[in-house]
């Protein structure tokens, strides 16, 4: 009685289950659906409430303006439509009254703009109309034939870019957990580090004992992309290698031990060490001393360090001067509030300029101090041409032999995608056993960037192995190569898909009998620029080479007049391309 009693709850109960699964499965497609059908619907009503695109949709028999279509580029990226291209086209002299529309819409692919273009033309003639499309293609992929269905839709879309926007968030955080600032002797990236310091013991115990405790402390602090953080069992492991010291050993390094003995906390030995050290080398133990001082003392008021900072100078100007930038460069990476970070930079700079005039130019350890001051502040490309002119051509050892790929996750952090993708590469030419971690951050910043296609990628990894036969071997390296595998026969979809609609879009334009001038991008976008030249040449069609124009521009006066921010154009920017259309459209005749 009793069992066929709970049988019948054990029933009810599952029945109750399944009818609140099946709510909450049938509300959650009726909000989604609803929220697909809302964008679809807002996004017609914010394009139809465009002033441009209320023209163009009137029946225009005058035949007399330039219609440009594309994405961001053409709306005008961050700027706004006055200072995009079209707009600015649109105050250059035109004859006839010719009227320049700007038909861009953001982050839209070829199969959109051909839908725009099919739109215009059923009511309108124009002379002419400016192209410019195929970068959204990689992560837009409304109309792709060769896809997915729940690709196609507008909550998709929604999600890609709030994942892009959230994988950017995620990546900015791991930089700033893992690379705080540069802990005592650098860190280290290898996979079997245990043994490397197990090695470095047996060579000298002193000196790989003092590095296996840094690499601990390192941990600690979380500046390495290790899967384990610093622990208790760290913490004991650390002090059992310094009792696994001799008191003469410890003499070989005592001034490494006070900072090591701070940040254990213990005080005792601290200062017993301290008061060693001061008797041997007293300015190194006192620059520890007060620079453990000021990191305790986040409150100290800026003239108290100075003064502080004036008495190491004092004593030592070449040392004072290297500690107090180095002081002011710690941390400064990673600091948000702009402010703060400009003064830092700023005093790190003045105090910079006096070490350069008490050192030679070639002197190493300035090199360094000034190739870091370059990487923090942003200037990637003198820190580049510092360390490959200074140390790399002249085979120097140095404590920047990471430099590539400390660099890349600086430019991680700072959301400059493309160019950590190069660095990340150089990286792996010098060291291409780096652990899965380094791949793994390469591969999201890939993701995260529109210059480099993974034909490049695969390219670069069968040179590395050329070079590095056993590398073939390396699971991390594999692994990485083979995601780009799959990312090559995607992308080569995307170009196919990309040069069937322009097609179409030649087609409408000569069935129409509409003048066409395609452009490429004045950015890198090295796989699309080249796929709008092959079909631009295939169909003699007008063709501006807007990336040869810029490159050439950029090497002359630098990449920031031109781009805003890592991709889009400035005014100066759109006016050089409003230049580019405007002489083809004399030359060709058209105006």
């Amino acid at each position: 009685m009793y069992g066929v009693i709970d049988l019948d709850k054990k029933f009810f109960n599952l029945k109750s289950l399944c009818i609140k699964l099946l709510i909450f499965v049938v509300s959650l497609l009726l909000f989604l659906t609803l929220l697909e059908l809302s964008l679809r619907f807002l996004g017609k009503v914010w394009q139809h409430n465009r002033s441009d695109y209320q023209h163009s949709t009137l029946i225009n028999k005058d035949n007399n303006t330039i219609a440009c279509f594309g994405d961001s580029y053409t709306v005008g990226g961050l700027g706004t439509r006055d200072l995009s291209y079209p707009g600015i086209l649109n105050k250059m002299t035109l004859p006839n009254k010719t009227t320049v529309l700007n038909l861009g819409i953001c982050e839209s692919n070829s199969s959109q703009v051909l839908e725009a273009i099919e739109n215009y033309t059923v009511k309108n003639n124009s002379r002419a109309i400016v192209l410019l499309v195929g970068a959204a293609n990689k992560y837009n992929f409304y109309g792709m034939k060769k896809i997915n269905f729940y690709q196609t839709l507008r909550i998709y879309k929604m999600y890609q870019i709030m994942k892009l926007s959230l994988v950017n968030k995620f990546l900015k955080k791991e930089m700033v957990d893992k690379f705080n600032d540069a802990p005592n002797s650098g860190y280290y990236l290898s996979n079997d580090i245990e043994k490397i310091f197990s090695d470095a013991r047996g060579i000298d115990n002193t000196y790989g004992t003092l590095h296996t405790i840094n690499y601990y402390l390192a941990r600690k602090n979380d500046r390495l992309p290790m899967q384990s953080s610093f622990t208790d069992s760290g913490k004991e492991r650390v002090k059992e290698l310094l009792d696994g010291l001799s008191e003469q050993e410890k003499q070989k390094i005592i001034v490494d031990l006070i900072p090591i003995y701070s940040f254990m906390g213990d005080n005792d030995k601290t200062k017993y060490y301290y008061d060693i050290a001061k008797k041997t080398n007293p300015f190194e133990a006192k620059q520890i001393l007060v620079f453990n001082c000021l990191d305790k003392n986040n409150n100290m008021k800026e003239e108290d360090k100075i003064k502080i900072f004036n008495e190491l100078i004092a004593e030592d100007p070449y040392e004072g001067y290297c500690n107090i930038i180095q002081f002011y460069l710690n941390r400064t990476v990673f600091i948000k509030d702009e402010t703060e970070k400009n003064r830092r930079l700023k005093l790190a700079k003045s105090y910079l300029d006096k070490l350069i005039s008490l050192a030679t130019t070639d002197d190493q350890r300035t090199c360094e101090i000034l190739l870091e001051y370059y990487r923090v502040s942003g200037e990637f490309d003198k820190a580049k041409k510092l360390y490959e002119e200074q140390f790399l051509k002249k085979n120097k050892r140095t404590r920047f032999k990471d430099f590539y790929f400390k660099t890349a996750y600086y430019l991680v952090y700072y959301g400059n995608f493309s160019e950590a993708v190069y660095y990340f590469i150089q990286a792996f030419k010098q060291n291409p056993r780096l652990d899965l971690h380094s791949y793994y951050y390469f591969s999201k910043a890939f993701d995260l960037q529109n210059k480099y296609d993974a034909k490049y990628v695969l390219n670069e990894f069968e040179n590395i192995s050329k070079k590095y036969p056993k590398l073939r071997n390396n699971p991390s390296f594999n692994t990485c190569k083979e995601s780009f595998k799959n990312r090559l026969s995607f992308e080569n979809k995307v170009l196919e898909w990309l040069k069937i609609d322009v097609e179409k879009i030649i087609d409408i334009c000569k069935e129409k009998n509409i003048k066409l001038i395609i452009q490429n991008y004045p950015f890198p976008y090295f796989a699309v620029n080249k796929t709008l030249r092959e079909i631009s040449d295939k169909y003699n069609v007008t063709f501006i080479d807007n990336y040869i124009i810029f490159s050439n521009l950029v090497k002359e006066n630098g990449y920031r007049r031109y781009f805003l921010d890592f991709d889009h154009c400035t005014e100066e920017g759109h006016k050089i391309i409003a230049n580019n259309v405007y002489s083809v459209l004399i030359d060709e005749k058209i105006i």
